[in-house]
């Protein structure tokens, strides 16, 4: 029960994060990395000059022939589909990733990918046993997976000065070389931080249903955090909650 409610308290937060986001009509950017990494990045925020020194974001690039990504930190576009791009030539899997239909699944998984390579190279010793090597790496690739995804939150002029689009990528992936600091553009505190300005009612004026949305998800945090309640209080059946706590966990 005890795991349903640290579980239930992370979705929550998620979620809520994720409401506001969308009520304020920010962009919503995502950065899989692994465990240590993404410690150093909700204290100290984002450090484009560790980028590109290990396998993960970097791998898909060097792929595509776009060089060392040292400088470089990459993140994912939640709201990048355009027409015309699906056909990219710049690499395979570009083709997939740029297909409309496959959008719930790359804004999910493109960073659970990336998380997993981090992951198995922070738990890389280089003179290991071959044996021991790929078992720690399969481990730190399993840590990697189930390391929270990262949710930078910026506005529209934030997007254009901070982030560049990714050549490889175009347009589901961008990427910075500059600091930004973690209060400022990460979680809860990045949200409120970008959000309550005086461009505010504009954004939501010029996008409605984004704004609804929003609402909409604040409307299932609360039916989430009623049903935690009565399952605790014993009045609701396990079942409810848990269908609840994934449908938040998809759409947030």
């Amino acid at each position: 029960m005890n795991i349903i409610l640290g579980y239930a308290c992370y979705t929550g937060y998620k979620l809520l994060t994720s409401a506001l986001s969308d009520i304020f009509c920010l962009h919503t950017l995502r950065h899989g990395t692994c465990l240590t990494n993404f410690i150093g990045i909700q204290l100290l925020g984002i450090r484009p000059d560790l980028g590109g020194r290990q396998p993960g974001e970097a791998v898909l690039q060097k792929y595509a022939g776009n060089g060392s990504n040292e400088g470089r930190f990459f993140v994912w576009v939640d709201e990048f589909y355009k027409p015309g791009f699906v056909n990219h030539p710049c690499a395979p899997l570009v083709r997939l990733i740029n297909c409309k239909r496959m959008h719930p699944l790359v804004k999910t998984l493109g960073p659970r990918y990336y998380a997993a390579l981090s992951g198995a190279a922070s738990f890389t010793i280089r003179r290991a046993p071959q044996p021991l090597r790929i078992f720690l790496q399969v481990i730190g690739g399993l840590v990697g997976i189930l390391t929270p995804t990262i949710d930078i939150h910026c506005t529209q002029g934030d997007l254009q000065d901070s982030f560049i689009v990714d050549p490889c990528l175009v347009p589901a992936a961008r990427y910075t070389s500059k600091p930004l600091k973690p209060w400022k553009f990460i979680g809860l505190s990045g949200v409120l931080v970008q959000g309550v300005n005086k461009e505010l009612f504009q954004r939501i004026s010029d996008n409605p249903l984004r704004c609804l949305k929003g609402l909409i998800k604040l409307a299932l945090l609360a039916a989430l955090i009623a049903s935690i309640v009565l399952l605790f209080l014993g009045v609701m059946h396990i079942a409810a909650p848990l269908t609840l706590l994934g449908i938040s966990h998809i759409i947030s």
